[in-house]
């Protein structure tokens, strides 16, 4: 009801939600239609304000309500907000910015009169006065006043009442909010001429008519709105009498069907596409590829399609003849009778995969879905099925099955695991040999994106987080390697290659990869690379000092360390003295080195002597926290912790230590300390190496002293017969320049033509059978000069015993001057052995002269005997 003069307080109550204030602001403009506009609008905010106060102020909950009441007292009207709460503030001016503090300020200043009630509950009310539109005299017989509260509040249609000669005497706001026109525009004016327009007016006279003659009238026209534009509407006008039958008026209700013409006509539309889709159903259903059955609670077949013999093999007479279960195979008829009784029974069977048995014999795999099928009032009439043939699809999936656990035993071989991230899900799967890698037992893994990346190492999460967002907004292949801490705190490397999927917008909607352990890989790398440092240097450096600095600044560079040092054993004194160290360009421990060098480590003390002691390396997380580390206050100055150490020795002897520092705190890395054990090692054969080579230089000179000094010539000849080396005693005696000789065949140079075949064929049996006729003995034989004179040499050749190709060295003298006196004693003796025999021959003839003289001597008749 319409709260009227003097009447009982009307009441509304509102859940105490944000949209009790709309709903509360309605009520006002409901409940008083008879308003002035302005203590409309008054109304309006002040409800708006009083009730938003009690839904913010008053108790939450489903059972919290807000209650207002309205009450009409002359031409005041009252209002009245109650809630549960327990009061509000007093009021104030509303805040500088706007956002509050408006509430009991605008009532305070709008109201008439206002009051607060604490609570709880509590109550605001207020007062306006001037409120009501004051009412015309009514002539006599105009209408009851029953009538004029039927016209104000009527039902949710426009509502207008005129006189007998069409002049408007009512007006709701339902009409003025359909028509435009206000109570003060509407009222007192011409209804035909407020409402039709001139092309109208066919339509309105049977309206008028039909009202002329006492009847009512209902119909569709469009009536003109305040702005010139049109609205359809549907009226249904009634005349009225008075209680002697006199006509008093029309009272008429318009309703706006537009919306009512739009759903009409929708609502054929609908039925034309539904009559259209009804007709494409039944084509598809003929000519889907799928098989469409039908059977009603009997099991009798009601409807099949052609797709079904295409599938069994069978036509739709034969199936006829058939139940379902006889084109079942028999290993799966068991199971399916079972799921058909629960068909029958009401149940569903969605995407079932079953295999049937062809009228040929053939086995099919068919993607199975049934339920019930109901008649048009909603009951079970019988059951429906699909049936879709997938055997080549199972095929494939069988191959697919087998390929997918051939690759997942070579991933395993490998020391791979799979992972699969679904970007619109936000879930992420690990294959069980991923969760292994990173140390996890096989289903332990949580799934989300953020465990994903949980157990990346700090130093490396940005860098992963970047290339995954390049690949995922990019594009980009995603690979990586990157470190992990697995639970156990062990730091492992691993090797990620992936690849993000985009749908056809663009959007990334999955990505996928694998991962692999690659810690060996990634130590062997940094060991080669550190090794590659080392070698590197100590090949360039020409001394121990040269190579010093340069070394600890390769070490310290491929390990990403800041500062190193040289300790050196200085046996004598049994100290490590400082020989040496490096501090980057960027580092602010150049003190700290600086200070290194006043330093001296006894055995055991501090983290050089503690090495030099253990004759192994060393590792200090943080020196801030190691009780034995005299050099601590430089080092925490320099904002230094981390170092490790490692000797470098020679055999079981230890030559030096080698030391690094951080300015991060680190933990021990087994794997780095047994690469620099090695380094360390590699330094000391170093410099082994480095004696043997000046032992060597040294046994060199000496060697060149001797050959430089010697008298007799000295080649060196390679075991293919070129000269690798003439001593200056060489070069005088055979006349031949070294720089042409060297490298040549020495046969060419120095043999005479005659005995160069023996000395090839001598050549060719040692490296054949590895052994020499003339090695270690003394041979005369010719030599040939550059001139081509030959002379007599004497020569020993022997083999140098070295790895290799085989070396020979000739010790070669002349002898031409000790052949010429050999030939000329030889002379000398044999010309006196020619005197001694003439001399003797001499003696005898004497000595027969004298035999032979003693006989004639003796002789009777010396004359005769003479002659």
């Amino acid at each position: 009801m319409i709260p009227r003069q003097g009447s009982s307080v009307l009441e509304r109550r509102y859940p105490a939600s944000p949209d009790a204030v709309a709903r509360a602001r309605r009520e006002i403009e409901r409940l008083l239609p008879r308003l002035r506009p302005a203590c409309l609008e008054t109304l309006r905010l002040l409800v708006s304000e009083v009730v938003t106060n009690a839904v913010r102020h008053g108790p939450r909950g489903s059972d919290a309500t807000a209650i207002m009441r309205v009450e009409v007292v002359a031409d005041r009207v009252r209002v009245e907000i109650e809630d549960m709460g327990s009061g509000f503030a007093s009021p104030g001016p509303p805040k500088a910015d706007g956002s509050g503090g408006w509430g009991l300020y605008l009532v305070d200043e709008l109201a008439d009169r206002w009051g607060i009630r604490d609570g709880p509950p509590t109550r605001v009310w207020f007062e306006v006065d001037d409120c009501l539109i004051p009412e015309r005299a009514r002539p006599p017989g105009a209408w009851p006043e029953i009538n004029d509260t039927f016209v104000v509040e009527g039902v949710r249609a426009a509502v207008a009442a005129t006189d007998v000669d069409g002049i408007v005497t009512r007006w709701n706001p339902q009409a003025e909010a359909l028509f435009g026109w206000s109570p003060d525009e509407a009222v007192g004016r011409d209804l035909a001429a407020l409402l039709f327009s001139a092309e109208g007016d066919d339509a309105s006279a049977p309206f008028a008519e039909r009202l002329r003659t006492g009847h009512s009238w209902e119909g569709d026209w469009e009536a003109r709105r305040s702005d010139g534009t049109t609205v359809l509407v549907h009226v249904a006008a009634s005349p009225l009498h008075d209680e002697g039958g006199a006509p008093l008026g029309v009272v008429a209700a318009w309703f706006d069907i537009r919306d009512r013409k739009r759903v009409e006509r929708e609502l054929e539309k609908r039925v034309a596409e539904l009559r259209e889709s009804e007709r494409n159903l039944r084509l598809i259903t003929e000519n889907s590829p799928i098989a469409i059955l039908a059977y009603d609670l009997d099991e009798n077949l009601l409807y099949v399609n052609q797709a079904v013999e295409e599938l069994t093999g069978f036509s739709p007479d034969e199936i006829r003849e058939r139940t379902y279960l006889d084109w079942v195979h028999p290993e799966d008829r068991k199971h399916v009778e079972e799921r058909w009784r629960w068909l029958l029974a009401g149940g569903h069977i969605r995407d079932e995969e079953v295999r049937l048995v062809t009228k040929g014999g053939a086995v099919k795999w068919s993607l199975s879905s049934w339920g019930p099928l109901l008649d048009e009032e909603g009951r079970r009439i019988g059951i429906q099925g699909r049936e879709r043939d997938v055997t080549q699809r199972k095929r494939t999936e069988l191959a697919l099955q087998e390929s997918e656990q051939r690759l997942r035993i070579a991933l395993s071989a490998g020391g791979m695991g799979t992972w699969d991230w679904d970007i619109l899900k936000g879930r992420v799967g690990w294959s069980n040999d991923l969760e292994k890698i990173h140390g996890l037992e096989p289903g332990t893994f949580g799934g989300t994106f953020e465990d994903s990346i949980r157990d990346v190492h700090p130093e490396d999460r940005e860098r992963v987080l970047e290339s995954i967002q390049k690949a995922v907004t990019e594009g980009a292949d995603y690979i990586l390697d990157y470190r992990i801490v697995r639970p156990d705190g062990v730091v492992r490397w691993v090797s990620a290659r992936g690849q993000a999927f985009h749908d056809e917008t663009g959007r990334a909607v999955r990505m996928a990869g694998v991962c692999s352990d690659v810690t060996e890989r990634k130590e062997t790398e940094r060991r080669l690379a550190i090794q590659y440092a080392v070698s590197r240097v100590l090949a360039e450096a020409s001394s121990v000092e040269e190579a010093t600095p340069r070394l600890i600044e390769a070490v310290a560079e491929a390990l990403a360390w800041e500062l190193g040092n040289l300790w050196q054993v200085d046996e004598g004194a049994e100290v490590l003295r400082h020989a040496g160290g490096w501090c980057s360009t960027a580092s602010h421990a150049k003190g700290f080195l600086a200070k290194c060098r006043e330093f001296l480590f006894p055995p055991g003390i501090g983290l050089p002597g503690r090495v030099w002691q253990l004759g192994a390396p060393s590792w200090i997380p943080d020196v801030a926290l190691d009780d034995n580390f005299p050099r601590g206050p430089f080092a925490a100055q320099a904002g230094l912790h981390a170092a490790f150490a490692f000797p470098i020795t020679r055999g079981d002897q230890v030559l030096g230590v080698v030391e690094f520092f951080s300015p991060r705190i680190r933990e021990p890395d087994q794997a780095l300390l047994e690469t620099v054990a090695a380094i360390g090692r590699q330094i000391g054969q170093f410099l082994e190496r480095e004696l043997a080579e000046g032992a060597v230089t040294e046994s060199e000179a000496r060697k060149t002293a001797i050959l430089e000094s010697a008298l007799e010539a000295i080649i060196t000849m390679r075991e293919d017969g070129t000269i690798v080396e003439m001593n200056p005693a060489a070069v005088q005696m055979f006349g031949i320049d070294p720089e042409q000789a060297v490298g040549r065949e020495l046969a060419e140079l120095i043999i005479p033509e005659h005995l160069r075949g023996r000395h090839r064929e001598a050549l060719k049996r040692f490296r054949r059978t590895g052994e020499g006729r003339v090695l270690g003995k003394r041979m005369e034989l010719s030599g040939l000069r550059a001139d081509g004179t030959e002379f007599a040499i004497e020569l020993t050749v022997t083999r140098v015993d070295l790895p290799g190709p085989g070396l020979f060295t000739g010790y070669i003298r002349d002898i031409t001057d000790r052949r010429r006196t050999e030939e000329l004693r030889s002379r000398l003796l044999e010309s006196e052995r020619s005197a001694r025999a003439e001399a003797e021959a001499a003696r005898e003839r004497a000595a027969y002269l004298a035999e032979a003289s003693v006989i004639l001597a003796s002789s009777l008749d010396v004359r005769r005997t003479l002659t």
